[in-house]
């Protein structure tokens, strides 16, 4: 793990994790591990404002955070990070500071910048753990196979409509397996046209609160080591009926990255496959089929 600082908690900094130090399964030594820990968020929107809420909150040492938008009015509804007052203002600095206002003992390391194949790994690398909250298919392949490439957990997260998904994937546990990917699921993105446009699909306003804090929840699961990480396994929720399942998932011989006969060895930048070119801050996507 790539350690931020020595876990040296800073004057009147333990009070705000009390209730963590007093879980026998957490204490102090998982909450050193947090303050050592380095997160990298990619996209502020429905996904990323829980999810970055939490893990400020709940101490980790560093928090990387990437996106390039401005906040819209429209973006309100479900980006619960930020308010009326902050449209038109960029988002990566509107977070930086409010994250900053949760916990002022913590680092956090601002990408004002769209992610493409030329930067993603030199962003991605020293991070511990990558929290995918895009839900675009060109970004969400892109942050699969920099993470692969780099040897990252990365905890998905996707919404649609009602729907949700959570996984863990390239997640490697302590007898060094390492788990399956994005990939494995779904080798490579649908045809142009086959998803619907992400603004008119639409998303519940609350269920990106919800999977963004399960997603949360993984990577605080990873980087502790306590509990069991969904690696291997896929997390189903929906909002209208409060049903819930959770599938298995294997590794695919024909992943065309880390399969028997690999054919994809550098990043690729996949285009206009939600009716706009890989934007970070969009979080719908019609892809919740399994």
């Amino acid at each position: 793990m790539t350690t931020s600082n020595n876990g040296i908690f800073e004057k009147n900094e333990l009070p705000r994790y009390a209730r963590h130090l007093t879980i026998p399964e957490f204490g102090m030594e998982s909450q050193k591990k947090l303050k050592q820990s380095k997160v990298l968020a990619i996209g502020t929107g429905g996904l990323g404002s829980p999810m970055l809420q939490y893990l400020a909150a709940a101490g980790i040492g560093t928090i990387g955070i990437v996106d390039f938008d401005v906040v819209e009015a429209s973006n309100l509804q479900r980006q619960v990070l930020f308010g009326e007052s902050d449209v038109g203002k960029s988002k990566v600095k509107v977070a930086r500071d409010k994250l900053h206002d949760i916990n002022p003992h913590i680092d956090i390391e601002v990408h004002n910048t769209r992610l493409s194949s030329e930067n993603a790994m030199e962003i991605l690398e020293g991070y511990d753990v990558v929290a995918d909250g895009t839900d675009n298919f060109p970004t969400r392949y892109l942050v699969n196979d920099a993470a692969i490439f780099l040897g990252i957990p990365n905890v998905y997260g996707s919404i649609f409509q009602f729907e949700g998904q959570v996984s863990v994937f390239n997640y490697t546990d302590e007898e060094g397996n390492t788990g399956p990917n994005y990939r494995d699921l779904f080798p490579t993105p649908p045809p142009p046209g086959l998803v619907p446009n992400c603004a008119e699909a639409g998303v519940l306003g609350v269920l990106p609160g919800i999977i963004g804090s399960l997603q949360a929840n993984e990577v605080i699961k990873v980087l502790t080591g306590i509990g069991k990480p969904l690696s291997g396994r896929l997390f189903l929720f929906d909002a209208l009926t409060f049903e819930t399942r959770t599938v298995n998932v294997n590794k695919n011989s024909k992943n065309p990255v880390t399969g028997n006969n690999p054919t994809i060895t550098e990043l690729i930048d996949y285009q206009e496959y939600c009716g706009v070119p890989g934007e970070e801050e969009e979080e719908e996507s019609a892809e919740v089929t399994a």
